[in-house]
């Protein structure tokens, strides 16, 4: 099997106001919007070879055959990995300022990563991690 493209999709609650904190928040490239197609609204943006893209949670749910309500840690967090301590905390000012939260203080691991992390406008956890910092 040959993966050629992955798509990563969140259920939000609000896609105008998660649209604006990915895009203009966080500066996603996004070409088209938020898109009508077939019945279904939803915003996509190219990364890459990839594509990240956000569905109203009830239709998310209901094109998945499960409910809609869920509580709680989601069980899934994104890492984006970047060159500096100085970009990573830029990306999480960037979230905070378009109404994100940061769930706990930025941290050096044992192991030499720095870590620090935000929560999106629907509680999505994404680290954003230096891979061995000073190198």
């Amino acid at each position: 099997m040959t993966i050629t493209k992955l798509a990563i999709t969140l259920g939000v609650a609000d896609l105008a106001k998660s649209f604006a904190f990915y895009r203009f928040g966080l500066g996603f490239p996004s070409a088209n919007g938020i898109q009508h197609f077939d019945g279904v609204t939803f915003a996509g943006f190219e990364m890459g070879e990839n594509m990240f893209a956000l569905l109203p949670v009830d239709a998310l749910a209901s094109d998945s055959g499960q409910s809609p309500t869920r509580s709680g840690f989601s069980r899934i967090a994104f890492t984006h990995a970047v060159a500096t301590k100085a970009e990573a905390d830029d990306i999480v000012a960037k979230a905070l300022a378009a109404g994100g939260t940061m769930p706990r203080q930025p941290i050096t691991r044992s192991w030499g990563h720095y870590s620090t992390c935000f929560n999106d406008l629907d509680g999505f956890c994404w680290e954003i991690v230096v891979v061995n910092p000073g190198e």
